[in-house]
C-alpha cells in the first residue's frame, strides 16, 4: 500500500546539525560571501539546564516572600494581594528567561574559509592558538562538547556525533596555505 500526498501537504525540509548552506537572503541586499558551514547548537543542552535553573529560582524567591509575609503583620487581603503579585512576577520572569534562552540557542556558527562567526564575533583562523575539547558535567549528561580556540572564543553545545575538530584544524591548515585579505570589521 502505498501512501501519496495530498496538494496541501509540502514536502518539508528536514533542519540538520551542520548544513552547507545558509539561511536565505533578501534579493534587494548585495550578495554576501556564503559559509562553507553552519553549524547550530543543540538546542536541549542550553534549554533545559536553564529551565530548571529558572524554575527553582522563582521557587525560592516566592518562598522568600512567603517567609517575609508571615514575620509583618499585615492583614490577608494585603498579604493575598502581595502573594499574587509575586507569582505574576515570577512567571513573567521566568518567560522572559526562556524567550532569551531560546533565541540563544537558536544561534548558529558560521564557518568561512578564513574565519569563524558567532554572533558579533569573529575570529580569523589565524588567530586560532588551540583546539582543545572540553566537556563538563552537563555536556556528558547531553552527549555534547566544546572547542576551545582561544581565549576569547569558544565553540559550544556541539553534538557528540559532528567531529568538528578534525574540519576545523583542516580550515586552518588550508587558511595557512592561502592568504586572505584581512577583514574589516
Amino acid at each position: 500500500m502505498q501512501v501519496r500526498a495530498g496538494p496541501s501537504q509540502k514536502k518539508r525540509k528536514m533542519p540538520s546539525a551542520l548544513s552547507s548552506s545558509p539561511e536565505p537572503s533578501s534579493p534587494s541586499l548585495p550578495q554576501e560571501e556564503k559559509p562553507l558551514y553552519i553549524l547550530s547548537q543543540e538546542k536541549k543542552r542550553i534549554l533545559l539546564p536553564q529551565i530548571l535553573t529558572l524554575l527553582l529560582l522563582g521557587f525560592i524567591l516566592y518562598l522568600g516572600v512567603l517567609l517575609n509575609l508571615s514575620l509583618l503583620e499585615l492583614s490577608s487581603p494585603t498579604q493575598d494581594l502581595i502573594k499574587t503579585i509575586t507569582l505574576i512576577t515570577v512567571f513573567f520572569l521566568i518567560l522572559l528567561g526562556l524567550f532569551l534562552n531560546f533565541l540563544k540557542a537558536k544561534q548558529k556558527y558560521f564557518f568561512y574559509p578564513n574565519r569563524i562567526t558567532f554572533k558579533r564575533k569573529t575570529l580569523l583562523l589565524s588567530e586560532i592558538t588551540s583546539l582543545k575539547l572540553k566537556q563538563n558535567f552537563l555536556d556528558k549528561i547531553f552527549k555534547t562538547y566544546s572547542i576551545v580556540l582561544n581565549q576569547k572564543f569558544k565553540i559550544e553545545n556541539i553534538p557528540q556525533n559532528i567531529q568538528l575538530r578534525d574540519y576545523v584544524q583542516k580550515l586552518i591548515d588550508y587558511s595557512r596555505q592561502v592568504s586572505y585579505p584581512k577583514q574589516t570589521q
